[in-house]
């Protein structure tokens, strides 16, 4: 049996569009990290006491950690405002309460944004942020917008768009809240949770996206094995990302040799559930779990080349963690985090994908007879929107 999830076309674009932005993101801010330049803008929510949508470009471009570091903050602005377009968009179809809701939750938001605003010349000045003061509209944003999803339809896409803004909006504070601490363990786990919010934007795109489940009969022991296997696979990838953003944050061997001997588990999950992902492949026809399956081999590959490449760039060229940082050490470092984080997001997916179960996330779902249910051609029984 064969059950697929649609939504608006535009809505799609958007959270792909979401991902896109999101992977660019983590890349520029593996950038900052690895040129050490996250306290080189030292005020938030503002930029040297200006907006950062107003702070002047010639001043941006003056050093490369304040490029590095405002452009850091100008993509994290565009992937909020994305998340929240993207909310517009599937409470669009849902009916007039629900795009009530969601446009009164997101006026609270700005509202709270404002209210932190607000404080920006005493927080310059030193003094504490009154977190009260902004929690106030943001606590009714979260109930309004949580109460939307009772009305209208489409409450599955809607609330996986939901889930993506909340987890935007908590980088995002965790972020800011580095910046005035100047705390390199909340660095530490802004760079970890930033991989984990990728990934529930990936997996945001893939159920909002067309996605199409094989619950057919067969070998049931293999049926449920991938997922079980595609689990702890994924869960063994964001521990490597873990371990991989305890390493750059604290430059420590024991750190890097933890991450790199870890990395030989994660490659002998990733072999193995590229095998059943085979062997189900046989089983279906599915030309979609080939696909996934090469694409989880190629991008372990990748990650592990770049991983040593970096390594070796560190240890040779700059002398240690503690050495100058190369432009070679800036781009093999970005490009590994950017690379874990789609092996992170593909793992997700396989995880989605073999769940074997029948998923009903649109209020209008498309009935099919059990002949043509039987007659369906097995090669076309995964259709997978979202991340390639």
């Amino acid at each position: 049996m064969i059950d697929s999830i649609r939504t608006a076309p535009l809505a799609r674009t958007l959270a792909r569009l979401l991902v896109l932005t999101t992977l660019l993101l983590l890349g520029v801010g593996g950038l900052v990290t690895t040129y050490r330049v996250g306290m080189a803008v030292p005020d938030w929510p503002t930029t040297f006491g200006q907006t950062m949508f107003s702070y002047p470009l010639g001043e941006m471009l003056e050093d490369l950690g304040r490029t590095l570091e405002h452009s850091h903050r100008l993509l994290g602005s565009v992937v909020g405002l994305l998340s929240i377009v993207l909310l517009l968009a599937v409470a669009l179809p849902a009916g007039r309460q629900a795009m009530t809701a969601c446009c009164v939750g997101i006026g609270l938001e700005v509202v709270a944004v404002g209210q932190l605003y607000t404080q920006s010349g005493s927080i310059n000045a030193g003094e504490a942020v009154d977190w009260a003061a902004p929690a106030g509209p943001f606590a009714g944003a979260v109930f309004v917008l949580l109460a939307g999803l009772m009305f209208g339809s489409h409450k599955g896409p809607r609330a996986l768009a939901l889930l993506t803004h909340f987890a935007i909006i908590g980088q995002g504070i965790l972020g800011g809240t580095r910046v005035l601490e100047n705390n390199v363990e909340l660095a530490f786990l802004h760079g970890s949770l930033a991989q984990l919010v990728f990934l529930i934007a990936a997996l945001t795109a893939t159920l909002v996206g067309s996605v199409r489940l094989v619950t057919r009969s067969g070998n049931a022991d293999l049926q449920r094995g991938p997922f079980l296997l595609s689990v702890l696979t994924l869960l063994a990838v964001l521990g490597q990302a873990v371990l991989g953003a305890w390493t750059r944050h604290t430059g420590g061997h024991v750190s890097a040799g933890m991450h790199a001997v870890f990395a030989l588990f994660v490659l002998g999950l990733v072999l193995l559930l590229a095998g059943r992902l085979g062997a189900l492949e046989r089983l279906t026809q599915s030309s979609v779990l080939g696909n996934l399956r090469r694409g989880l081999l190629q991008l372990v590959v990748v990650q592990i080349v770049l991983g040593v490449a970096t390594l070796v760039v560190i240890l040779v060229l700059a002398g240690g963690f503690n050495g100058h940082v190369t432009v070679a050490e800036g781009i093999l470092a970005s490009a590994h985090v950017m690379v874990g984080a789609l092996l992170l997001a593909a793992v997700g997916r396989v995880a989605v994908i073999s769940m074997g179960v029948r998923l009903q996330l649109s209020s209008e779902p498309k009935v099919e007879s059990k002949a043509d249910s039987t007659a369906m051609d097995s090669s076309q029984s995964l259709q997978a929107g979202g991340m390639a």
